[in-house]
């Protein structure tokens, strides 16, 4: 096996590091917003630029993959033998939409450097941190005279914002291009700034939509006020009965399934160093809410909740309008833990609401996207050698953490072919990821690229087991 010298190799990344934050403001440039149909052309330029930049480091079988949707980008590069492990690499193209673009301080498609941070939408969701792969990689095939230490394969979404709908017809049908010892996802936040994690959990997610019709138009306030029902308040109404005072959920059967927090897990997560007054001033919340009895790190980890995403109803533009409004919509995610049942608890949550509306309206309830929750086995080696490269790169404790995000991809590998997937992201907890002003810490770009640099040829020793 090639001797990979990870001294020179992180040597080579820190003289090329100018060089590959250009690479990155060339991929944020992309204005690669999956939400928005008539962004669809750049969605497909950001997959190009990728295919682009793989072949160029030296990737083989670059393919650019047509869904129904937007495209798949795959990869692979399987020369390093049967005695050390198949790795896939997964990662995301698309991007949030910006808006309000008010609210930024910064050109939201660029890469802006300031305080030590790089800023740009996709900065650390996902674009620099699937680069960030790219980047290891490319100084390991150099440093390695054209090779690499494990096999890798490469499946890299263009859904994952609209969660991946694509995603698991197109795995299901190309299953030789996914199938590998274990998969790695770059595509999350740290447990801190300086603080490496890896998370050994993933929340699920159930999407709803809620309209309610109240007349067949808006109507003059003065000659119908308080005489018809009024969308607004009537969807008002609803919404609030959705939790009881103490914070629960009042869905009958919401908790169905839900396992009860261990002993030992509780007194773990007391132990980590989280200071939750710092937590809530770092996104400007003024304080704590949510289910009682349950710590703040408990609600956003292992807790299943449901939140209202938007409201929309009557006139908000600037001015008054004196109207009833005949219409009110609103958007509403539940976030799901092990033992739950996305599409039943989406059923649920809808027949309740359906079960609130006033006679006096017409309610329509759309089920949207659904996403599994899924479980990661920490004791296995390829979190602890992660760890250890982790540790390494970055001088400090690794904490092993849950997420209360979700990411489908993990959850289709884990249930439809059986694989873990090593969560190893290096973001930051207030990086604004779905906000204004995303950024990635310019320390997590950098000590980031090293901890993986050291992890592959460390992983490779270990074998193909």
């Amino acid at each position: 096996m090639t001797d990979w010298t990870v001294d020179e190799a992180i040597a080579l990344t820190r003289k090329e590091e100018k060089d590959n934050i250009a690479r990155l403001r060339e991929f944020v440039r992309i204005e690669s917003v999956s939400m928005t149909p008539a962004r669809a052309d750049d969605v497909m330029r950001a997959s190009e630029w990728l295919a682009h930049e793989l072949r160029r480091i030296g990737f083989e079988h670059v393919r650019i993959h047509e869904t129904e949707g937007h495209p798949i980008v795959t990869a692979d590069w399987l020369n390093a033998g049967s005695d050390v492990p198949t790795v896939l690499i997964y990662g995301h193209v698309d991007v949030q939409p910006v808006e309000p673009v008010s609210e930024w301080t910064v050109p939201p498609f660029d890469i802006t450097e300031r305080d030590d941070r790089l800023y740009g939408r996709g900065s650390t969701d996902d674009k620099g941190q699937l680069l960030m792969h790219l980047v290891a990689l490319d100084a390991l095939m150099r440093n390695g005279g054209g090779r690499l230490p494990c096999n890798f394969k490469l499946v890299v979404d263009a859904e994952e914002e609209i969660g991946s709908p694509s995603l698991l017809g197109w795995m299901k049908s190309n299953p030789e291009l996914v199938t590998a010892d274990f998969a790695v996802v770059s595509d999350s936040p740290m447990y801190d700034y300086n603080m490496p994690s890896i998370a050994c959990s993933l929340r699920g997610i159930a999407n709803l939509e809620v309209e309610l019709r109240s007349a067949d138009g808006d109507v003059h306030a003065g000659q119908f006020g308080g005489a018809i029902a009024n969308a607004a308040r009537s969807l008002s109404r609803i919404l609030a009965a959705l939790h009881d005072a103490d914070g629960c959920v009042t869905v009958p059967g919401f908790y169905d399934g839900v396992p009860s927090i261990a002993r030992e897990e509780r007194e773990r997560f007391a132990c980590l160093p989280f200071d939750e007054n710092a937590w809530m001033a770092s996104v400007g919340a003024l304080g704590a809410e949510g289910e009682a009895g349950f710590s703040t790190l408990e609600r956003t980890w292992v807790r299943p909740t449901l939140e209202i995403n938007g409201l929309f109803s009557g006139h908000i533009a600037e001015g008054t309008k004196a109207i009833v409004p005949a219409v009110a919509t609103a958007k509403l995610s539940c976030r799901l833990v092990a033992g739950q049942d996305p599409e039943a608890l989406q059923n649920k949550v809808a027949e309740h609401i359906a079960a609130l509306a006033p006679a006096n309206v017409r309610c329509m309830v759309k089920r949207l996207s659904v996403v599994p929750p899924a479980a990661i086995d920490h004791r296995s080696a390829a979190v602890q050698l992660a760890a250890s490269s982790l540790a390494q790169a970055f001088a400090t404790e690794v904490f092993l953490v849950r997420d209360g995000g979700a990411i489908p991809a993990v959850a289709h590998l884990k249930d439809h072919f059986s694989m873990d997937t090593l969560l190893m992201g290096f973001g930051c907890p207030d990086e604004n990821k779905h906000g204004p002003d995303e950024w990635l810490a310019m320390l997590h770009f950098r000590k980031g690229i090293e901890a993986l640099i050291a992890y592959w040829p460390a992983l490779a020793r270990t074998g193909a087991q």
